[in-house]
């Protein structure tokens, strides 16, 4: 009986650990999510429930491991030092150095795997999606917009045979060619997005996750620029958040985008800037 009781013991253990040859995301473990350009530790998962960075920090040793990724594939290996703030103006966002960083999008520790589906990115000159650009500004009050869509990717976020479609879209040049030229007011017509086109209950649905629209000229403004950094499962629940990244002229944030649901909801985010 005790031989009995032994074996199957062992083999429920390796039914939770084991998964297509691998080791399944152990569920007592802090999973950190990192990102990288800006160092920003965003928080973390445990069990599939997030956490926010003050949590996900108390659970993190000195040097803690990572894996490195692109927006696309897995990069290597690297090693974050401990989570601190770096004082004013953002005393309260807590940042980790990843060495090496191998220029990745983000870093995330566990055994999850983040990209069970990896985003396919297309050309930004098609025209259908500059129709529902061009629509989507005039009904903000943009009567002659500029259409400047800076990227296309598509993806199924939740695993169900979906495509959904993410595109991001900007008229101001200096954010594409170097944040640190960003100005401080708008022109008339400027804009920044970021839009998610999926299909719900069999029709299109065009949802803004994040954006700005100014029909007219303001003056010391700071409009905000968004950018697509990845599509990732931070959570190892099989259904895939949005990584996105922001500017103005003096900050920056990151936040984490969960679409389960019917309305998409920041989940993470961390920012730093006056």
């Amino acid at each position: 009986m005790k031989n009995w009781f032994g074996f199957s013991l062992l083999c429920l253990v390796l039914g939770l650990t084991l998964k297509n040859g691998a080791l399944a995301p152990q569920t007592s473990a802090v999973a950190p999510l990192v990102d990288v350009p800006s160092g920003f530790l965003l928080g973390g998962s445990r069990g599939g429930q997030w956490l926010d960075a003050k949590t996900t920090a108390r659970a993190l040793p000195p040097s803690a491991s990572y894996r490195l990724f692109s927006a696309t594939r897995l990069l290597g290996q690297g090693r974050g030092d401990a989570p601190k703030s770096q004082g004013p103006p953002c005393p309260d966002t807590l940042f980790t150095r990843i060495s090496p960083n191998k220029n990745a999008e983000f870093a995330l520790g566990g055994l999850a795997n983040p990209l069970p589906r990896r985003p396919r990115i297309e050309s930004v000159h098609q025209p259908a999606y500059r129709a529902v650009v061009a629509a989507i500004l005039k009904s903000r009050g943009i009567a002659r917009p500029r259409v400047k869509i800076t990227q296309i990717w598509r993806v199924d976020l939740e695993g169900d045979g979906n495509q959904e479609v993410l595109l991001t879209a900007t008229n101001k040049l200096e954010y594409n060619n170097d944040p640190r030229s960003i100005s401080a007011a708008s022109r008339a017509g400027d804009y920044s997005l970021l839009l998610l086109r999926r299909l719900v209950r069999g029709k299109v649905e065009n949802r803004i996750l994040e954006g700005e629209f100014y029909p007219r000229a303001r003056t010391f403004n700071a409009p905000s620029f968004y950018r697509l950094a990845a599509v990732l499962d931070a959570n190892g629940d099989g259904k895939m958040e949005i990584l996105l990244r922001g500017r103005y002229y003096e900050g920056e944030w990151t936040s984490l985008y969960s679409v389960e649901g019917h309305k998409p909801r920041a989940v993470l985010s961390a920012a730093c800037g006056a």
